[in-house]
């Protein structure tokens, strides 16, 4: 019977690559003068939104996170509201908490609504 030869050296995996940020999504607002973008990650949501209407606007924005359980997925909903003064360009961010889960799957603003 012959020894087995000392292991072979076991590959070390490359740290996985850091991916770039997600690219702005355009986000309908209701309002033909008002044009907004949101960039969703790590439980949140950035709305930037460019109001050119007269008026100001009062937006009422909504977000999902799905997060994963050891038997199941589960979603937590976060909301915000934030009044965009005219002719001006602000942001709003928005979060959603997880509180059963141990893995956050991903971020979506799911509406925006400005009046």
């Amino acid at each position: 019977m012959t020894e087995p030869s000392a292991s072979a050296p076991v590959p070390v995996e490359a740290p996985p690559e850091k991916l770039s940020p997600p690219e702005p999504q355009p986000v309908e607002t209701g309002q033909a003068c008002a044009k907004a973008t949101s960039v969703c990650e790590d439980g949140s949501c950035t709305i930037k939104l460019k109001n050119d209407c007269d008026a100001p606007l009062t937006c009422d924005g909504f977000v999902v996170a799905r997060c994963r359980t050891p038997t199941d997925a589960v979603e937590a909903r976060g909301r915000g509201k934030k009044t965009f003064a005219s002719k001006a360009e602000s942001e709003l961010v928005i979060s959603a908490v997880c509180t059963t889960g141990n893995q956050l799957i991903g971020t979506e603003l799911s509406e925006l609504k400005c009046k």
